[in-house]
């Protein structure tokens, strides 16, 4: 039997903060299934402002006591929850038809790697349609492909990565243009 307990919560402000943005998570969750995007989002601005302040702390390499949790345990951090909600942000203004806010949400959304890293795949996916379908920039879809590619040459084999490649480089393809991969 193995028992290596890891405290999560370091003190009891870290709980209440954990617990708080939890909630406003779920409420806009709510709001946002229940179709009242007004309400959703009413709490995005405040979380982009307290996800720029995650994301200068993690550049400033300042101390965020979840960023030294294991990966499956960061979800029950308050910068995870807030993390989460600048999607459902993203979600919101996509529904509004403003892709232009929603893109540069997902870009900064990928300037991080430590806070729901489960979910930047669902991330460039929604950028590179965002840029493709509804801005009409192609070129830029290019871009974000060979980012993915190089993204995904540091966790896997070569070998596992050809197809993509081949979709990188294939820029007469449409199909590689909305990010499916061409065979």
């Amino acid at each position: 039997m193995i028992d290596r307990p890891t405290p999560v919560f370091h003190s009891r402000d870290s709980l209440i903060t954990f617990a708080e943005a939890y909630q406003q998570k779920h409420e806009m969750l709510v709001a946002l299934e229940n179709n009242d995007f007004e309400q959703a989002y009413s709490y995005y601005p405040e979380a982009s402002k307290k996800f720029s302040d995650i994301l200068a702390k993690l550049k400033d390499n300042s101390e965020i006591s979840a960023v030294l949790l294991s990966e499956h345990l960061r979800c029950f951090s308050a910068e995870w929850a807030i993390t989460k909600m600048c999607y459902y942000g993203v979600e919101v203004l996509q529904k509004w038809r403003r892709y232009d806010e929603a893109v540069n949400q997902l870009q900064t959304l990928l300037q991080q790697d430590v806070f729901c890293f489960d979910s930047r795949g669902r991330w460039y996916d929604r950028l590179a349609l965002n840029l493709h379908q509804h801005l009409k920039q192609p070129e830029k879809v290019h871009v974000v492909l060979s980012l993915v590619y190089q993204l995904l040459m540091t966790y896997f084999d070569l070998n596992d990565c050809v197809p993509l490649n081949q979709a990188v480089s294939c820029s007469h393809c449409k199909r590689c243009m909305v990010g499916e991969l061409c065979m």
